[in-house]
């Protein structure tokens, strides 16, 4: 196996905030199946909403948002990238 086959998604605990850069790239990079990337999604999401229930943030708040569009736009079918080349 290569070594980008044998990487992990470590999610982020709510001590160290992510930020849309890091989900960007998380996306971008190709190293990742498309089921790491949406159960990595899904732990940040929950994570998010943890952190936001014990501590309204608005920036957070919009970073929910955004990663429940990108959650819910994988779902409906239509990817936001192709995964052939």
């Amino acid at each position: 196996m290569t070594e980008k086959a044998e990487r992990k998604l470590n999610v982020p605990h709510s001590s160290k905030q992510v930020r849309l850069n890091e989900i960007q790239d998380v996306l971008a990079d190709e190293g990742y199946s498309a089921d790491d990337r949406k159960s990595w999604l899904k732990a940040v999401l929950t994570e998010l909403s943890s952190a936001q229930a014990e501590s309204p943030s608005e920036d957070r708040e919009q970073l929910i948002k955004e990663v429940r569009k990108i959650i819910d736009s994988n779902q409906s079918g239509k990817p936001l990238a192709d995964d052939v080349l």
